[in-house]
Order: C-alpha cells, then structure tokens, then sequence
C-alpha cells in the first residue's frame, strides 16, 4: 500500500501538468489566432489536380513555379512565372502582370505533394483573395513525364 504523502504527490504532479497542458494550449491558440501571419482557417485547402485533368479544361492558365530561381532558370514549364516564399515580394509584381482575374492557377515544385507549392498557393489565397488555384500533383515531374 502507497503511503499518503506518495499518493498526495501524485496527485499533485497529475494537477500540475494538467494545469501545464491547459495553459500552454490557451497561449498557443492566442499566438495562432492573434499573429499577423496565422493561417486563415476559413480557407479551404488548394485542390491538387493532374494533367491530363487540366487537358480537359477550357480554361486560360497561369503556371506559377515555386522552386528556387536556380532551379527556374535551370528548366520550367513553358509560360510559367517565379513565385516563391524566398522572395515573394521582389517576385510578386512580374506574378500579377501575367494574373488575370478569373485565369486558373497552376502552382508547382519540384517534389510530388511539394511544400513550396502549397505555401505559394495558400499566400496567393490569403492575400490576393484568389480562389481558381491548384497544385500540380505530381510537380514537375508529371509534366515532364508526359511531354516526353
């Protein structure tokens, strides 16, 4: 059998990271929803599309690729703009003298599922108020892949 004093400092280290847990929680939702850059949780998600999907769209679109410049320069897709977190704003002026409002948005990277595509089409979302934007799947490999 445990002794009073074990059990009462139990039960108070149980008490304590409760009341820890609980009061990192509240500081956490106040950064998240106080910061100038918390996610806008209204938003929903891009859609990830494919190929040979925008194939059977008649619609005007605008490739945005969201690699390095190094990796732009290197190869990307025909007609499409520099976009990217790294430099967002020296590079946003050349995005929005291609946008056209109502134009679809096909945001890449390098990577299936890459990061880079989803922060540039969440941003895109977020402070132009853009809606028509997806990412490309498989990122430039899968256009790659079928131009070959």
């Amino acid at each position: 059998m445990k002794s009073p004093t074990a059990i009462s400092f139990g039960w108070r280290v149980f008490r304590e990271s409760v009341l820890l847990i609980f009061f990192a929680a509240l500081v956490a939702l106040a950064v998240g929803t106080l910061h100038p850059r918390h996610p806008d949780w209204r938003l929903p998600y891009p859609a990830k599309t494919s190929i040979d999907r925008l194939r059977s769209l008649q619609e005007h679109v605008l490739w945005v690729d969201a690699r390095s410049p190094t990796a732009y320069a290197g190869a990307h897709l025909p007609g499409a703009v520099l976009l990217n977190e790294d430099q967002w704003n020296t590079l946003l002026p050349a995005f929005l003298e291609r946008w056209q409002p109502g134009c679809l948005i096909v945001v890449y990277c390098d990577v299936r599922n890459g990061p880079n595509s989803m922060v540039v089409a969440r941003r895109l979302q977020r402070e132009l108020q853009i809606r028509e934007i997806k990412i490309l799947k498989e990122g430039r490999d899968e256009w790659l892949s079928e131009t070959k």
